[in-house]
């Protein structure tokens, strides 16, 4: 080995070549190490602060060129209009992939955050002190052409904690000791050659909540089962907190979910992750902004087959509704109530400019999802309606509505056999036929 190195060297193309590659090397190394985490701090401090419309501080960065890895320690983020912090970590820790440069997107082996802290402040207008921020991450997505292209893995979170400062119920909210580990979020096909146990840990309120997946270590796809159990839980308690607009009000739900999420990580193939069970929501009560009566229902019940959210397979074995009772009307300026339950994006899309067709935008190449329901069943249905849209108010009703759908999917040229009766003033009404 050593006499062919000097039989190498020996020839003058060689040896320059060999010369230029360790000087390049060492370039790159010192380059890394001392010249870029300077670099780094200077250009991350003024553009967050820019972005973001909050100041931003970095007590120091490390880059280890060698293992491709940054470290970040001491990241702050202030306030915008008040005093105080309002996100910090003591150190954010990455380690990148090659297969970036390949793949198009961010790869990261391992995403770490160490004691990382967020103030929440809920003001009287219902706004929170990070609403700025969202209307224009939505602006950002609008004239993006292409969403932005990455896979996370082994994320963890060490000892975080949150302060949630609820100023309309003059209430504050406590969550300390935060531990969780993520396998993985991507929107892109990546696998790494390990991924952490998925878990969560928090002490909320006081109160220790531990959630710990089941790993089977000798089976070759390395799976890990979660059981969810949940049982009354209060939606609208919840949604108040939802920093999201919405044109309508849902005074009562309860959802109960007795189901299991599996994570398998096969060597050979891109992760999954499956769910099934049963999910029930109960007591769904929807009204309009001036209290009006819009949607009501007393019991729905889907039981999950096993659907994998990953691919976007969704299949349920039967979706029950009981007794529901719908209030649609058509006000004065011909506008339909139901319509404010569809989001903003869904509005927009159902507003045809005249001349133009609007058509939603798709990522290439995205695979579109896939929804199968082996059985619908409706029954005891409702429906009141009325129109003030007229010279005279209008108003009639559907009494007895049922419902009997079979294998419903969203694969084409898949066809549902379909039942539908009701009673109205004139008699009943039976339909059948396929979807």
């Amino acid at each position: 080995m050593a006499g062919w190195l000097l039989k190498a060297w020996s020839k003058p193309a060689v040896r320059k070549g060999m010369i230029a590659a360790g000087a390049a090397f060492l370039v790159y190394t010192l380059f890394g190490f001392f010249a870029l985490p300077p670099i780094l701090k200077s250009v991350l401090s003024r553009n967050l602060s820019e972005t973001l419309h909050r100041r931003v501080e970095l007590r120091e960065i490390r880059v280890n060129p060698l293992a491709l890895s940054i470290s970040v320690r001491g990241f702050t983020i202030l306030e915008r209009d008040a005093p105080g912090t309002w996100v910090s970590v003591e150190e954010i820790f990455a380690n990148l992939q090659i297969a970036s440069v390949i793949r198009g997107g961010a790869v990261l082996s391992e995403v770490r955050l160490s004691r990382p802290y967020v103030n929440i402040v809920r003001h009287p207008d219902g706004s929170y002190n990070f609403t700025d921020l969202m209307d224009d991450s939505k602006k950002r997505q609008k004239d993006r052409s292409s969403p932005v292209k990455y896979s996370f893995n082994n994320i963890q979170v060490i000892d975080g904690s949150i302060d949630f400062d609820d100023r309309p119920k003059n209430t504050n909210h406590e969550i300390r000791g935060i531990q969780v580990g993520i396998p993985f979020l991507s929107n892109l096909r990546y696998h790494v050659d390990r991924y952490v146990q998925p878990s969560f840990s928090a002490v909320v309120n006081g109160k220790q909540i531990s959630i710990q997946g089941k790993t089977k270590p000798f089976s070759e796809s390395m799976e890990t089962t979660f059981d969810l159990n949940i049982s009354d839980l209060d939606i609208p308690h919840y949604l108040e907190y939802v920093p999201v607009q919405r044109d309508y009000e849902i005074p009562s739900a309860f959802l109960d979910v007795k189901a299991v999420l599996s994570f398998r990580q096969y060597k050979d193939k891109p992760p999954t992750l499956s769910a099934e069970g049963d999910v029930v929501l109960r007591e769904v009560r929807v009204s309009g902004k001036d209290k009006s009566p819009m949607v009501h229902l007393p019991m729905v019940k889907a039981a999950i087959s096993p659907s994998d959210l990953i691919a976007r397979d969704f299949h349920l074995a039967s979706l029950e509704v009981r007794d529901p009772e719908i209030d649609a009307s058509i006000d004065i300026n011909r506008k339909l109530n139901l319509l404010s339950l569809l989001p903003e994006k869904q509005k927009d899309n159902n507003v045809e400019k005249k001349g133009e067709e609007v058509l939603p935008k798709e990522e290439p190449g995205a695979k579109e999802p896939k929804f199968t329901v082996d059985s619908i069943r409706l029954t005891g249905g409702k429906v009141r309606f009325s129109d003030a849209s007229l010279g005279s108010p209008f108003k009639t009703a559907l009494g007895e509505l049922r419902v009997d759908v079979d294998n419903v999917s969203t694969e084409t040229g898949k066809k549902a056999d379909a039942l539908v009766s009701f009673s109205t003033e004139a008699g009943n009404v039976e339909l059948k036929g396929n979807l």
